[in-house]
């Protein structure tokens, strides 16, 4: 289960833990794209 620091600092109106969370939520999309590309020349 994801709770995420971005929504956990929204939360508590904790500003740096909110850009924690939006880096990671970035990188967690960057790293999905670089698999599905993969997959792709798999097939």
């Amino acid at each position: 289960m994801f709770v995420g620091r971005y929504s956990v600092g929204k939360a508590t109106d904790d500003e740096r833990l909110e850009a924690e969370g939006k880096v990671d939520q970035k990188s967690s999309k960057l790293k999905r794209a670089g698999e599905n590309i993969k997959d792709v020349f798999k097939s």
